[in-house]
């Protein structure tokens, strides 16, 4: 497939060249500000990671790359701060088939870069704002090439993919995503392809050498409002050279051989999926399903035992979502909904008895639903830390109800409950570094969330959004078990506190 999209973009390339020189017919700016102050209490750790169990409780066990730390202690601990972007974007059109687009952006702390910390003693410094600025996109666009409806892009730019399940130009309300790469669209009457190629990492050898590329394909066929199906397939392919032992010797490396350590490959995240959507009468559903397999080989190195890791490593589950809801022709339209999510894990962090004394034991890496670069967080209280969402091994059920107050108030109220996919085998006693192959299975049970949000629209541009979130915590959350980082970090705590989450979110358009 590699070769396939290099051998496109050329075409596409030449094919464009000839006719892409024109004068500047029109510059158009726009732009956004969007502040949003944050409040979290009863769950976050702060900078020390809190746990429950001592790392001697699982010593002899391939626990991952965080350990048994956690970034939350569900205890009497609270953070806060203001954060704000502000982009600002130029578009130019130079025909009426061929543009750029250009946007810069800048995320920060309210805060973090004043000149005069130093208040005290009256020192006014520089501002430290080396990160300040970003090119968040910067493309050229040629649409109806070759007289056919196909569009190509070219350059940094960001995008999402249906709902932006799997694939989301936004992480949070904050913070963007764009890719590096090329982009080709064939659009005619109810077909939609999509087809690119994004660089997500470059080593500057050979082409695909040491780098991790990101390929797609993502078909949509509309057949009426109530029916719209899309088929999709991503590629991840991750090149980097991974040695757990460099500096081994020749006689090491023979035995690395012999017990087949250090053999690590070539990660492969193949995603295959499907997407259903439509409405009709009032009623509306989305379903999407995916499946990935793959090696996973950078992964499986991270479940380090005894220096080495596990170089047979894969991926191999299933993930999707699904809401249905109802909207009544009432002054308010007030719309019901259920729904749920599932993603799959495969925690492997358990060790016999028999596979204590075993000289040649390798360590079995936990895999779980990579939800590549998705654009839909779960809850703001532990699916968005530092603004990602990176929660997976884990199931859920939702219902809600939105509706307006009035023309320029609405709401919604959401409760979803949580489940683990697959729990961890926790130490079973106050012995386990004495006999850690005694263990027992933690608890699934997650716990219940309550949402609500209400958002005051001044006019199409300018809107203000208030909203609460409250979490009541079970065992499987406190006591422990590995969801975050997609399946690689531990989540248990010190108590089993509730947990709160207030926000006010201002965005003004332009």
């Amino acid at each position: 497939m590699k070769r396939i999209m290099k051998c496109v973009c050329a075409v596409t390339l030449l094919m464009w060249a000839g006719s892409a020189y024109a004068e500047l017919q029109n510059v158009s700016v726009g732009g956004q500000i969007r502040i949003r102050g944050r409040y979290w209490s009863q769950c976050y750790s702060g900078p020390d990671m809190a746990s429950p169990y001592s790392s001697s409780r699982v010593s002899g066990r391939a626990i991952g790359p965080n350990g048994i730390g956690s970034l939350y202690d569900w205890c009497n601990c609270r953070m806060a701060f203001v954060e704000q972007r502000t982009a600002l974007n130029v578009s130019m059109d130079f025909t009426d088939n061929v543009s750029a687009f250009v946007e810069v952006d800048s995320y920060d702390l309210w805060g973090e870069d004043f000149r005069s910390k130093d208040y005290l003693k009256g020192v006014d410094t520089r501002a430290q704002s080396a990160d300040d600025v970003e090119i968040f996109q910067s493309y050229v666009q040629a649409k109806d090439i070759g007289g056919l409806p196909l569009t190509a892009r070219i350059g940094r730019q960001s995008l999402k993919l249906g709902k932006g399940w799997l694939v989301g130009d936004y992480v949070s309300a904050t913070l963007a995503l764009s890719f590096d790469g090329v982009r080709l669209t064939y659009k005619e009457d109810d077909w939609t392809v999509d087809g690119f190629w994004f660089k997500l990492a470059e080593t500057m050898g050979s082409f695909g050498e040491g780098d991790v590329d990101f390929y797609g394909l993502y078909a949509t066929y509309t057949f009426s409002e109530a029916l719209e199906l899309s088929g999709y397939y991503f590629y991840v392919r991750d090149d980097h050279d991974i040695d757990d032992n460099a500096k081994a010797t020749p006689m090491t490396r023979v035995w690395e051989r012999i017990c087949n350590l250090n053999g690590y490959g070539i990660t492969n995240l193949h995603t295959v999926g499907l997407r259903a959507n439509g409405k009709a009468s009032g009623f509306d559903y989305d379903l999407e399903l995916s499946y990935q397999f793959g090696q996973a080989d950078g992964l499986g190195a991270m479940y380090k035992l005894n220096g080495y890791g596990d170089p047979g490593a894969e991926f191999g589950g299933w993930g999707g979502d699904f809401e249905a809801g109802y909207t009544f022709e009432l002054p308010r339209a007030p719309r019901v909904f259920v729904g749920g999510c599932y993603f799959y894990g495969d925690d492997g962090r358990e060790r016999t008895f028999l596979e204590y004394f075993n000289p040649f034991y390798r360590p079995e890496a936990s895999v779980a639903f990579n939800r590549l670069f998705t654009g839909m967080a779960h809850t703001s209280i532990w699916d968005s830390r530092g603004g990602t969402s990176t929660f997976s091994n884990f199931y859920q059920v939702r219902t809600g109800v939105t509706g307006k107050i009035n023309d320029s108030l609405s709401s919604c109220l959401t409760l979803a409950y949580y489940w683990v996919a697959d729990p961890w085998d926790e130490p079973a006693n106050l012995f386990a570094n004495l006999m850690p192959w005694w263990t027992k299975e933690a608890s699934n049970k997650i716990g219940t969330l309550a949402n609500l949000w209400v958002q005051y629209n001044y006019s199409k541009d300018v809107s203000v959004r208030v909203g609460w979130e409250h979490f009541f915590t079970e065992e499987g959350l406190t006591g422990g078990n590995f969801l975050l980082h997609y399946g690689t970090m531990f989540t248990g705590g010190m108590d089993n506190n509730d947990a709160d989450y207030v926000y006010f979110d201002l965005l003004v358009k332009f």
